[in-house]
């Protein structure tokens, strides 16, 4: 018994050590395999260089290798990392030659040079010497043009996350084989800051900020003292560092007094710091450059009306008149150019409402007085601010015309014909508000 029962431990002992064996054997192969597919992966790579019209040896490439990195047993094998670079970035050019003879044509595989661009980083830093990074260099410096091919792709397409990664992936690229000595499309510096400048605005448009600052600044650090680079500098720090956002806008407007884009830069900064009276000359001057900017004239009947309102609350009857003449003028100017403009005719509606505010305000005041003379003065005032009501309301009714569902339009229009006494119509407009919640 004791024969047997020692017999059956023998036996059992031997099938784990069958096993482990076995195990060893398959990871042994699966090593092997991985080595093998990459090697494979090479030899299709090569043929389809010898013979780019045999696009099956490309897409044979690309299975081969994405299966041995499936492995996961050669991810410290520099030359392989090496040969996806290679195949990844042809996949790449692929595509970019298919769309110079179709522009319309999809990419079929968009994401290829950012993966070559990864591939060959990794090659670089696991070779084991100099000598053995030869070939990734000159992978990485030929990668350069369709890096930059596919941002800009994705920078039109709006796609600004993407565009910023491949631009950067360029910057990073260029320091990479500057380091190594190597000549690339970027060593004139009017093309560094040209990619400075591209990489920072797609940084920008992502909203990246301080990494747009930062490129803008080695742009014009570089020599690219260009209006769009202190434009771009004051964009990009105008939320995160305003000092430093103004005294870039400052030197810009001082260095190009014409540009359009920093004018409006500086409009915007003025509004967004209050800065009424100021804003006025800067306006005119833009209205003068594009006259048919209907934003920028309905911004300075906006601007003129803010003065008008904030003297009526002073009580300076002689400046509220001025500015209140100012902003319908300008307004006018606006409807002449395009009567339908929605702000405009908004903006004109409300100019007559808050005159027509102002003389409820006086009606108050005289409701205790019920003198002949009182009486007499609350009639007069309350005339006028009839007067009011029925200047402003065919300017609401067009504004609802353009956009029904604007709640101040309606609001507005309600309360007008409620004043009117058309209770109809102000119920009308009351079920309309309603609708919209």
């Amino acid at each position: 018994m004791w024969l047997v029962k020692q017999k059956f431990y023998l036996m059992k002992n031997l099938c784990w050590i069958l096993l482990m064996l076995g195990f060893v054997h398959i990871h042994a192969n699966a090593q092997e395999d991985g080595h093998k597919l990459a090697k494979k992966a090479k030899k299709a790579i090569t043929g389809y260089f010898l013979d780019p019209t045999n696009k099956e040896n490309l897409t044979e490439a690309k299975t081969l290798i994405d299966k041995a990195f499936e492995t996961g047993t050669i991810n410290d094998d520099y030359a392989a990392w090496e040969t996806k670079g290679e195949i990844y970035a042809q996949l790449s050019q692929a595509d970019v030659s298919l769309k110079m003879v179709n522009p319309d044509a999809k990419s079929k595989n968009p994401e290829a040079a950012s993966v070559a661009y990864s591939a060959y980083q990794k090659s670089l830093e696991l070779a084991p010497k100099e000598s053995a990074k030869k070939d990734s260099y000159s992978g990485l410096n030929e990668l350069i043009p369709l890096l930059s091919t596919v941002a800009l792709e994705y920078f039109y397409a709006q796609d600004y996350a993407k565009a910023y990664r491949d631009f950067k992936s360029i910057l990073d690229a260029y320091e990479v084989l500057k380091g190594a000595k190597y000549k690339t499309a970027l060593d004139k510096p009017e093309d560094l800051n040209n990619q400075y400048y591209i990489t920072g605005l797609a940084a920008l448009n992502d909203g990246k900020y301080a990494e747009a600052g930062a490129l803008y600044e080695k742009a014009l650090t570089g020599g690219k003292k260009a209006a769009e680079i202190y434009d771009g500098l004051f964009r990009s720090y105008q939320k995160i560092d305003p000092a430093k956002a103004e005294k870039y806008l400052a030197e810009g407007r001082a260095a190009f007094p014409d540009d359009n884009n920093l004018l409006f830069s500086e409009i915007n900064l003025y509004l967004s710091q209050g800065k009424l009276n100021d804003l006025i000359d800067k306006l005119e001057l833009a209205a003068q450059k594009e006259p048919d900017n209907i934003s920028v004239i309905n911004t300075l009947g906006n601007v003129y009306d803010k003065l008008y309102q904030d003297a009526a609350e002073k009580g300076d009857t002689t400046a509220s008149n001025k500015y209140f003449e100012k902003a319908k003028e300008t307004y006018n100017k606006a409807l002449s150019k395009e009567p339908d403009n929605n702000f405009a005719n908004y903006s004109m509606g409300t100019l007559y409402y808050n005159k027509a505010a102002g003389y409820v305000k006086e009606m108050n005041a005289l409701a205790e007085d019920l003198s002949k003379e009182g009486m007499k003065k609350y009639d007069a005032a309350q005339a006028k601010m009839m007067a009011m009501f029925d200047q402003a309301l065919p300017y609401f009714i067009q504004a609802e015309k353009s956009d029904a569902t604007d709640k101040n339009t309606l609001i507005a229009l309600r309360e007008i014909y409620a004043r009117k006494n058309q209770l109809d119509k102000a119920a009308e407009y009351k079920a309309k508000i309603e609708a919209l919640k």
